[in-house]
């Protein structure tokens, strides 16, 4: 009887007649039990699914001898065939969303002969960071309507407008696998709303963002910090 399962899933590989990288949930008729489900996704971008895109490409260390397998870098039809992985897990609703997770990484790990885990690993990294001495803009949003771009069209300025400046953090850390970004964290204890103009720079360029920032009264410096990563290793190094 269903009442009776824990949780069940099922790993494949391509699906025919499907998109790529789909995902998404459903709730059961009697709302006692959560289905998750991904369709034809590389591991890795699976990975980054099951964990809520909480990890950028970034955050990912991939120690295996061919990691071609587990990332997807040409996004090529003939890889997916091969690689691409789909996926369900059906669990109970009151299972917490760190459970559904583990569960997920460990069938992912199983599936690719890998051992995926979020490890602390020292990493050298751009702190933002408060430097009020430096300011003279405000930096306190004055109200209005929320907005942010942070991709610069035909000169047009990059900007936050009434919106936390968590935005740009992750604005910057995105990327893809085979171009990884250094990674951002912020470091600067600034939870108001930002009214930020930093014109028409790259956010992939930090000496402009710098440069930007700098009469805000932020700044990125490059530090080292223990941070969260998701490490996946070769099962047969497991217990070495």
């Amino acid at each position: 009887m269903q009442s009776n399962i824990l949780f069940r899933s099922t790993v494949t590989g391509y699906v025919d007649n499907a998109a790529r990288s789909i995902s998404g949930t459903s709730l059961a008729d009697d709302s006692t039990y959560r289905r998750y489900y991904f369709i034809n996704m590389s591991p890795l971008t699976l990975c980054m699914a099951a964990l809520s895109y909480r990890f950028a490409f970034n955050r990912f260390i991939l120690e295996i001898p061919d990691s071609s397998k587990f990332a997807d870098v040409d996004k090529q039809h003939d890889w997916s065939l091969t690689h691409a992985l789909s996926y369900e897990i059906t669990v109970p609703v009151q299972m917490p969303l760190q459970d559904v997770e583990q569960h997920i990484l460990n069938d992912i790990s199983e599936a690719t002969n890998t051992r995926i885990q979020i490890e602390k690993r020292q990493m050298s990294c751009y702190a933002l960071v408060r430097e009020p001495r430096h300011q003279v803009k405000d930096p306190e949003s004055k109200g209005g309507r929320p907005g942010a771009v942070f991709i610069s069209e035909n000169n047009k300025p990059v900007y936050i407008h009434n919106g936390p400046v968590g935005g740009l953090i992750k604005a910057m850390n995105a990327g893809s696998f085979d171009k990884p970004q250094p990674i951002v964290i912020d470091e600067s204890g600034y939870s108001l709303p930002v009214d930020i103009d930093l014109g028409a720079i790259n956010i992939k360029d930090i000496d402009a963002v710098q440069k930007a920032l700098a009469p805000y009264g932020f700044n990125l410096i490059n530090v080292s910090r223990p941070l969260s990563m998701v490490v996946v290793t070769d099962i047969h190094h497991q217990n070495k």
